[in-house]
């Protein structure tokens, strides 16, 4: 059932994708290339919102593509499958972490090794702190907030038995999570540090960032043995 669901989700997007570039045969390209010049000019009048907006968008949707393929077994229909309260988390993630703070870590990297006179060495340097920097920290977060929304946490016991699921999580997860991130991350930060100028740099990041937070997010969310050994109907939680 569920490959069934993923390839009636992968054939409504390649619908959906062809249908936007035959239209963009038409008059849509004026109609692109006046948004887009307005999105460069908010981005560059404006960086900060401009960058926290589309990462708030980016994360949501990318997010409910991952609930699409972990809940497509349940054999409900759309939107019933999405869970409100993990796709307002995935927002505050999106907009504070991968919004407000990685504006300001690209800002950091650009003092810390500005791009004039950029050479392979020193973008090796900067894709090297970048995944030392981020990797485990920003993964390793987000196995925290993830795992946080299925306990009470104003109680010591939901606190507890909070940190013990996330410790799991950390233990079975962030080390292939790390060398995932490294693998997928490396190259595209290589080519962002060498291509892109530096106030577009988080929107880059973010177009990339969308296909790999649908895995993330699948990772993010699925339940250590631990907890669902402790209660097992938190399987399908």
């Amino acid at each position: 059932v569920k490959v069934r669901h993923m390839r009636r989700s992968f054939l409504v997007t390649a619908a959906l994708w062809f249908q936007c570039t035959t239209a963009s045969m038409g008059s849509a390209p004026r109609l692109f290339s006046s948004a887009w010049s307005a999105y460069s000019s908010a981005l560059r009048s404006h960086p900060l919102t401009t960058n926290i907006v589309t990462s708030g968008c980016i994360t949501v949707a990318s997010d409910t593509i991952a609930q699409t393929v972990s809940k497509g077994d349940e054999c409900r229909p759309f939107p019933h499958y999405i869970d409100p309260k993990r796709t307002l988390t995935m927002l505050g993630w999106g907009t504070a972490v991968s919004g407000f703070g990685m504006f300001h870590w690209f800002k950091f990297l650009e003092r810390l090794i500005p791009s004039e006179n950029i050479t392979p060495g020193k973008i090796a340097a900067k894709v090297l702190i970048n995944q030392i920097g981020l990797a485990p920290t920003l993964n390793g977060g987000f196995f925290g907030v993830s795992t946080a929304r299925h306990h009470d946490l104003g109680t010591a016991e939901g606190r507890g038995r909070w940190l013990r699921e996330w410790k799991e999580k950390i233990r079975r997860d962030l080390g292939p999570m790390v060398l995932q991130s490294t693998s997928f991350w490396g190259p595209v930060q290589a080519v962002n540090f060498y291509m892109v100028p530096p106030h577009a740099r988080v929107v880059f990041a973010n177009m990339a960032f969308f296909s790999w937070t649908i895995w993330l997010s699948i990772v993010g969310y699925r339940r250590p043995k631990l907890e669902i050994a402790v209660n097992p109907s938190l399987a399908s939680a």
